[in-house]
């Protein structure tokens, strides 16, 4: 077995060391994850950690398959440590160590109800993903797409600023989001995930030069032109509302003008014009705010209605609402909600 790993792990050796790293200096061992009974050493950044090959094959396919390869001839004896085969990873060092914790130490070190840093969901996915081991890959795609549904009726409940299974940090987790789902072809994620960044910024932040670096432009853009598209059709949709409403209100059964023993106009379509102005939709204060621009009306926005007219606004609200969300994805150029794909596990 020693064999017919060696020549890959002198050929990673060198990888692992990574930009700017001195593959010829000496290898730190891990604090953490360094066993005397392990019996392989799985190398990055300089960092050794000498593990078990059964417990790595038993959470992953990729580990298994490596370690059940027929074994070679006349590898040099430099590749070893303490008699372990080395294998080079090309992975941060903080990356190998979270991993070898969940395989390891799982309840001890980690509390899954808790939110978890966008940073750590990034490893459970990437490594997930690349080294096969699906449950980590589960429990990624579950946290984002619970903050990011395909759904309105899923999206309905939330604030775009703030985040149910994400820690949020200093930066908010859209900018990672965006990246990780094109990165790792979880495309079904993107529209909730634009939508989230032109709410956490203004477009002229959005278009700085000096917004965080990881953000390619183009995803920039997609989200510039996104967030424009929105608020275009948006007025649109509000000028349409306003030259309709007499053909809306009063609704047919309107209590306010049975009260009045229709003796005098309702009063419904005067209280209504004093608050669709700032439906949430076309509201100008609805992006880079707390308020959710796809949100549902409430009471607030119903004031003054007799409960026939505000169903009636609610429900032609609540159309508006489903078609524009239904074009998410054609907002931020990312085609529609039926051509996004995900991986499969």
């Amino acid at each position: 077995m020693e064999n017919a790993e060696r020549p890959s792990a002198k050929r990673r050796r060198s990888d692992a060391a990574g930009p700017g790293g001195d593959a010829s200096s000496t290898p730190t061992r891990s604090s953490d994850y360094w066993f005397d009974s392990g019996d392989v050493v799985l190398e990055a950044e300089g960092v050794q950690f000498r593990v078990h090959r059964d417990v790595l094959a038993r959470h992953s396919r990729i580990f298994s398959d490596t370690f059940g390869m027929p074994q070679g001839e006349g590898s040099p004896q430099d590749v070893l440590v303490d008699d372990c085969p080395i294998v080079g990873l090309s992975e941060k060092s903080s990356e190998i160590k979270y991993l070898l914790s969940i395989f390891y130490d799982n309840m001890k070190a980690h509390d899954w109800r808790k939110r978890l840093p966008i940073s750590h969901i990034s490893i459970l996915l990437r490594l997930g993903k690349k080294y096969e081991i699906d449950y980590l890959v589960e429990e990624a795609r579950k946290r984002l797409l619970a903050d990011h549904p395909a759904k309105l009726s899923e999206w309905d409940g939330m604030l775009p600023r703030q985040y149910k299974e994400i820690e949020q940090g200093n930066v908010d987790p859209c900018i990672e989001v965006i990246v990780l789902g094109h990165e790792q072809g979880l495309e079904s994620i993107l529209p909730s995930a634009y939508l989230r960044l032109a709410h956490a910024y203004t477009l002229e932040a959005i278009l700085e030069f000096r917004f965080p670096s990881q953000l390619r432009l183009a995803f920039r853009v997609n989200c510039a032109v996104g967030r424009e598209a929105i608020i275009t059709e948006a007025e649109d949709r509000r000028k349409s509302w306003f030259s309709e409403i007499n053909k809306l209100l009063p609704t047919t059964g309107c209590t306010a003008l049975s009260r009045h023993m229709y003796s005098s106009p309702s009063p419904c379509p005067t209280s209504h014009s004093q608050t669709a102005e700032n439906f949430p939709l076309w509201s100008k204060a609805t992006f880079h705010s707390d308020v959710n621009k796809f949100a549902p009306l409430t009471e607030v926005y119903l004031k003054g209605l007799c409960p026939v007219c505000a169903k009636a606004v609610k429900a032609k609200y609540d159309g508006i609402r489903s078609e524009m969300w239904q074009r998410l994805p054609t907002y931020f150029r990312l085609g529609t909600w039926e051509s996004l794909k995900d991986f499969t596990i």
